[in-house]
């Protein structure tokens, strides 16, 4: 689940917390999540729209995973749900367009609320929570005017300012500063899908790691309803639209309060890797007596997490965002595949101490299936995977995707060498190889050069925008405003024979954070057995050289991209 272009994302503030936005072209940098007060001491401007009236619980679960109260889906309910609810990450269209001319916030098409709804219930549902989640008309108008604003400002702030011309009593100026107080943040995302799973989400940033406010916003049991905004790179999710009674506890009949988790018990590798926290949210006020320790089943190997002392990250934040009492941990140096199961138990909670087992799948197991024998993939415009001889094809519009015939496959040296395609079902980047006929390849190391024109095309500024944009993991080649600065990013890595090594797993999908060549891949990289490499959990881009990653410095082998320390 993972994107390039610099991304900035910052949680709604229901009162007193400002969000501090990192720079235009900062790498992936969260600002900060809303906090939410209680109504009996509500000052914040955007509280009148934090009450609901009503909540929508989850569907009675047959079973719950251990000591969790959460609803339990089976890996084949989990890809089912997936399929069923696609999720396209369609960028902004409107039926009725923005204008800064005539203050016009913009109405998104349906379409692509459905497309961001869809994944917003898929994480809710692999978490076991409510997943029905619906969109009010008026946090709707609220998120709109709020990315429209920081359009306008060119900033993203919780708080905006007046934009230049406009006034204070402004109704949308007035609109948008209540939405941006009460929503999720992000720019620089592609689509409000790409900044819900690759920002809102992850939160793993050194800016948000210590509280994940946007994660638990989404995964907020007590959610009802929402509203998404976009405007130009600004997007914007309401936070507040849960049931005010059940989410501070007046009245509830409730005899344990409901806890968010993520990883959840069975969970997919496509939206979550060894760079992303942990968390687990309890809705109690947590003390500095709990401690974590997380066992990989497959190797043995643990991890202790503790006040005093972590194996990675650790900490208990017990600020309003979406619940209280969320203990947060990430373990250093792991690689997470599918088929690895860890044990997790937390002890020292107030509620008792808690103990679950996840077990990681990949979406990707079963996304190239054989249709009927007499269906035709070149007809009806088919997209998606197809089996012939054996082989994983991708079909665009009923036409096979990197073959030799395929424009879009890129040169280097003289030779065609394929192309890199995105699955929106798996969320995931793969490779087509020329060599084999435009086949899914796996289990392979792929240099990938920033510019891939011929020497006699002109390199001017659009071609290194268009090429930067389509090897960066981006889902369009749109990137506006940032032009100028990705043409002097590209330059400065190297200019025209710069590139990214990058490695395909076992079901073809591009590798992202920590990996060890161990197990089955000893046998395909001999050479490599009990290496570690790191890549980059936006791009794939293998690390080399003296490495940050996770506020600790690393250095890789410079030419081979092995860990040293």
């Amino acid at each position: 689940m993972r994107s390039f272009m610099k991304k900035t994302v910052a949680c709604a503030v229901a009162a007193a917390v400002m969000m501090t936005p990192a720079g235009v072209f900062a790498s992936n940098s969260i600002g900060d999540a809303p906090i939410a007060n209680a109504p009996a001491v509500t000052n914040g401007y955007a509280a009148d729209a934090a009450i609901k009236d009503s909540v929508v619980a989850a569907p009675e679960a047959d079973t719950t995973e251990g000591k969790l109260k959460i609803q339990y889906h089976s890996q084949g309910d989990i890809k089912a749900f997936v399929e069923a609810h696609p999720v396209k990450f369609l960028g902004a269209e409107y039926t009725t367009e923005p204008s800064l001319a005539t203050k016009e916030p913009g109405v998104l098409k349906d379409t692509v609320l459905t497309d961001v709804l869809n994944a917003l219930n898929i994480c809710r549902y692999i978490a076991g929570l409510s997943y029905n989640i619906t969109i009010d008309p008026e946090y709707q108008k609220k998120t709109q005017a709020a990315a429209f604003v920081n359009f306008a400002n060119s900033s993203m702030s919780h708080y905006p300012s007046v934009p230049n011309g406009w006034s204070e009593t402004d109704p949308v100026y007035v609109l948008g500063k209540a939405g941006a107080g009460s929503s999720n943040l992000a720019a620089g995302f592609g689509s409000l899908a790409d900044a819900l799973f690759n920002g809102w989400m992850d939160d793993g940033d050194a800016s948000n790691i210590d509280r994940v406010g946007h994660r638990r916003w989404v995964l907020n049991p007590y959610m009802t309803s929402t509203g998404f905004g976009q405007a130009g790179f600004h997007t914007a999710m309401y936070a507040f639209g849960y049931d005010s009674t059940a989410f501070w506890g007046y009245g509830s009949k409730e005899t344990e309060k409901k806890v968010s988790v993520w990883p959840a018990p069975n969970m997919p590798v496509d939206y979550f890797d060894g760079s992303c926290p942990w968390s687990y949210s309890t809705g109690e006020n947590e003390t500095g007596d709990v401690k974590v320790s997380l066992k990989n089943v497959n190797t043995g190997k643990t991890w202790s997490f503790s006040s005093t002392s972590a194996d990675g990250y650790f900490n208990v934040q017990n600020g309003n965002y979406g619940i209280k009492g969320c203990v947060i941990f990430r373990p250093e140096s792991v690689t997470i595949n599918a088929g690895d199961e860890y044990e997790v138990k937390i002890t020292g909670l107030v509620g008792g101490d808690v103990d679950y087992t996840v077990d990681f799948f990949s979406l990707a197991a079963t996304e190239a299936t054989v249709p009927d024998s007499d269906f035709d993939p070149t007809k009806d415009n088919y997209q998606g995977w197809y089996v012939e001889n054996g082989k994983n094809f991708w079909y665009e519009n009923g036409v096979r995707q990197g073959d030799e015939k395929d424009a879009k496959n890129f040169s280097y040296d003289g030779s065609v060498r394929g192309r890199e395609i995105y699955d929106p079902v798996t969320n995931g980047w793969y490779w087509l190889d020329v060599i084999y006929g435009g086949a899914k390849a796996s289990n392979k190391e792929v240099f990938m050069p920033y510019i891939y024109q011929t020497e006699a095309d002109h390199l001017d500024d659009e071609n290194w925008i268009n090429t930067f944009a389509q090897f960066s993991n981006r889902t369009t080649p749109d990137v506006v405003d940032f032009s100028a600065q990705i043409a002097k990013a590209i330059k400065a890595h190297g200019g025209k024979g710069a590139g990214k090594w990058v490695r395909y797993d076992s079901t073809g999908k591009m590798i992202k954070g920590w990996y060890t060549v161990t197990g089955s891949d000893s046998a395909l990289y001999p050479k490599q057995v009990g290496n570690t490499y790191y890549y980059d959990h936006q791009t794939g881009l293998m690390a080399k050289g003296l490495t940050t990653i996770n506020g600790e410095q690393h250095y890789f082998d410079e030419v081979t991209g092995a860990l040293k320390w």
